[in-house]
C-alpha cells in the first residue's frame, strides 16, 4: 500500500516524539522518522524539537511534584468520552479521526491546562495549545441542524450563535467534541474551509467567567501557529483559533 505520510502529517506525529527516542520502534513514528530524515527541513525542525524537549524535561526534572498534582491535573481537564463513531468524514476529519485512535493521548504530556486560571484572557492560549495536538471528536455533524441538536445536549451553550463565516463550511461535517476547563464547561467545533484552512470554534457560558461583564469587542492574538479571535456576545463567550482570522458577527 503507498505511504500517505506527507510533511504535516510527519510533523503532527512527531510533534509528541518523546526526546529520549523511546517511540523510534513505534511503526507510525518510525514511519515519520523515515519521512522526516528524506528532508532536510523538517529534520531541522525535528532536531529543535528535540532540543527543546531536552532542554524542558531537564528543567522539570529537577522541580519535585506537588502532593496534589494528579488531582489538580484531573480537575482541570475532564475530557467527554465519545458516545458515536466515524461516519464518513471528508480531508482532515478522516485524518484526525485515524491519528486520534493510533497514537492516543501521547501528546497529553505536552499539552499542560493546569497552569492557566479560568478566565476568558487565559483561554486563547490554551485552545491553541489544545487544538496544536490530536482531538478525539464525540461526533461528525453533516448539517447545521445536527450541530444544534449536540449543543442541545449542554442547555447552558445550546442557544450560542455560529459565525456566518463558518455556517458555509459546514458541508465538510463539522467534528464536535465538549469538555471541561477547571471546571468551565467548553463546546468545540472544528471546520474544514473551502480553502483547506481549519477552524476551530469554542464556546463558553459567559457568565461563568470572572471579569466578563457585558458584549467585548474581538480581541485578535497569535499563538505559535495559530490565530485566536476572542469576543463575547450576550451570555457566551467565543474564541476562534484558525490560521487567519476569519470572525464574524455570531
Amino acid at each position: 500500500m503507498k505511504s500517505t505520510m506527507n510533511n504535516d502529517n510527519a510533523r503532527f506525529i512527531l510533534r509528541s516524539y518523546r526526546a529520549s527516542g523511546a517511540d523510534g520502534r513505534d511503526p507510525v513514528f518510525a514511519e515519520a522518522l523515515e519521512h522526516a530524515s528524506r528532508d532536510p527541513e523538517l529534520e531541522a525542525w525535528l532536531a529543535e524539537e528535540r532540543s527543546a524537549d531536552r532542554v524542558i524535561q531537564t528543567k522539570l526534572a529537577s522541580i519535585p511534584p506537588p502532593a496534589s498534582l494528579r488531582g489538580d491535573i484531573l480537575s482541570a481537564l475532564t475530557v467527554t468520552t465519545a458516545r458515536s463513531f466515524w461516519r464518513r468524514p471528508r480531508g482532515w476529519l478522516a485524518v484526525a479521526a485515524a491519528l486520534a485512535v493510533v497514537i492516543g493521548g501521547t501528546m497529553i504530556a505536552r499539552t499542560s491546562f493546569v497552569g492557566p486560571s479560568l478566565s476568558l484572557a487565559a483561554f486563547p492560549e490554551v485552545a491553541a495549545t489544545f487544538v496544536s495536538g490530536p482531538i478525539h471528536l464525540e461526533k461528525v455533524a453533516a448539517s447545521l441542524d445536527e450541530v444544534r441538536q449536540w449543543m442541545g445536549t449542554m442547555p447552558a451553550l445550546s442557544d450560542a450563535g455560529i459565525p456566518s463565516s463558518l455556517q458555509g463550511a459546514v458541508s465538510a461535517g463539522v467534528g464536535c467534541k465538549s469538555f471541561s476547563w477547571r471546571g468551565q464547561k467548553v463546546a468545540l467545533l472544528c471546520f474544514e474551509m473551502e480553502d483547506g484552512r481549519i477552524a476551530h470554534f469554542f464556546v463558553m457560558d459567559a457568565r461563568d467567567l470572572p471579569g466578563v461583564e457585558g458584549s467585548e469587542a474581538p480581541q485578535v492574538a497569535r499563538h505559535g501557529e495559530w490565530i485566536t479571535t476572542t469576543w463575547v456576545e450576550g451570555d457566551f463567550a467565543y474564541v476562534l483559533a484558525s490560521s487567519s482570522p476569519l470572525k464574524e458577527s455570531a
